[in-house]
């Protein structure tokens, strides 16, 4: 999954919304029906990957911090860094789910 999925989520709520509007402007209430489908999939598909999204960065936040005490009562120095650097990259894709 990933970067494709809302790509293709937002090309699906582009095109979803396109139909819409033509629909509309057509007089076509088909077309405007399949364009609020095909917009609320995409919307649907960005929203599962973003929960994805958030789930993992939970899992390197976690993963991080255990592995950054472990070096610091062990005194592991290398061991504690990468733990904060985990943590923080799951911080930071925690932050760019939400975008």
């Amino acid at each position: 999954m990933g970067i494709m999925q809302k790509i293709k989520g937002k090309a699906e709520r582009a095109a979803g919304a396109a139909k819409r509007e033509v629909g509309k402007h057509t007089d076509n209430p088909n077309l405007v029906a399949e364009g609020n489908a095909e917009q609320r999939r995409g919307e649907n598909r960005e929203a599962i990957e973003n929960a994805g999204q958030r789930a993992k960065a939970a899992g390197e936040i976690v993963k991080g911090k255990v592995k950054g005490a472990v070096g610091a009562i062990t005194g592991d120095t290398a061991t504690e860094v990468e733990g904060k650097m985990e943590a923080t990259k799951g911080k930071m894709r925690q932050r760019s789910s939400h975008a």
